[in-house]
């Protein structure tokens, strides 16, 4: 899949009706690795990977609550289990 077509698909995922969270961030997280944001080094940024998940968790889940408490927060923490990274601390820590 070209880069265009995988941020594209990205981008434009939506957490299903019936879908829960985890599942839900665990098919963007599949989506985001076929996406082209590889750093000089070839590495992706941990930084530009929260940054692209927090705000297409917040764009795209079904509950208002969650994309609340998602816009207050400033990273999501890839340490922590799927359920709990949908309400990540302020400080950005587990």
């Amino acid at each position: 899949m070209n880069s265009v077509r995988a941020e594209y698909e990205f981008r434009n995922r939506r957490q299903g009706a019936t879908e829960n969270a985890s599942d839900y961030l665990t098919e963007l997280r599949t989506l985001y690795a076929d996406c082209d944001v590889l750093s000089s080094d070839g590495a992706v940024s941990n930084k530009i990977e929260n940054h692209n998940l927090a705000m297409q968790l917040a764009i795209g889940c079904h509950s208002r609550k969650t994309q609340e408490k998602l816009l207050q927060e400033t990273t999501v923490d890839h340490q922590r289990s799927d359920r709990q990274r949908l309400v990540p601390r302020k400080d950005g820590h587990p």
